[in-house]
Order: C-alpha cells, then structure tokens, then sequence
C-alpha cells in the first residue's frame, strides 16, 4: 500500500510530465504577460517551483530504481533456485549414466565370455558329432 506521500509524488510526476502541464504553463505565462503584472514575482514562482519539481521527480525515480531492484533481485532468486534444479538434475543424470556405462562395461566384459563359451560348446557339439559313426 502506498503512503500519501507516495501517492502524492506520483500524482506531480504524472502532471508535470503530460500536455496538460504544458497547455497550463503556455496560458498562465501568457496571461502573466498581457496584463502586465511583475516579471520579478513570476519568476521567483517559476523558480520555487522548478525546485520543488526537482525533489518530486527525484524521489519518483528514486522509488522507481528501488522496485526495479527488487524486481531484479526476486528475479535472480527465481533464476538461481532454477540454475540449482538444473544442476540437480544433471548430477542425478550423471549419476545415472555412470551407472549405465558401469553395466555396459560389465556387459561389454561378459558377453565376449559368453559367446566364447557358446562357440567353443558349438564347436565341441560340432566335433562331438563328427566323431560320432553314423
């Protein structure tokens, strides 16, 4: 919830920075002018206000820079919690990898045992029957 203050800053900022402080100031000076009145008093207004505009656009930008960086450091926070999922995720991959290649290298170790071991029973199957008489 914004304070009055706030609020109020707001309100000037959005003021002084549409046509409408424009059209405003363009028909109050001119007026100032045709009738005349004292340029001395119009410019000590102009420049008290000038001041005073001064400190409000800087306290809305100052409060615009502390919400960005907010919005920036929650978005950091966003991406390092995803960064620290995703490095999750690649150890637990690594992980199973590992373990799928420690399976294929004992799969790659025995089954060359296997096949041999099954050739050499074909063979002795083989020479087994060719020394058998018919």
């Amino acid at each position: 919830m914004k304070k009055f203050g706030d609020k109020f800053t707001d309100i000037i900022y959005w003021f002084t920075s549409s046509w409408w402080a424009v059209i405003i100031h363009t028909i109050w000076f001119a007026l100032w002018l045709i009738f005349r009145l004292n340029i001395h008093v119009l410019t000590l207004i102009v420049s008290l206000e000038a001041i005073y505009l001064c400190i409000f656009i800087l306290m809305a930008q100052n409060r615009a820079e502390k919400q960005r960086e907010t919005r920036e450091a929650r978005q950091r926070k966003i991406e390092e919690e995803g960064l620290k999922y995703d490095i999750k995720l690649d150890e637990k991959a690594d992980r199973q990898l590992t373990e799928l290649s420690g399976y294929s290298t004992v799969k790659a170790r025995l089954v060359p045992k296997l096949n041999r071991s099954e050739s050499d029973k074909g063979f002795a199957d083989s020479r087994a029957l060719s020394q058998t008489p018919l």
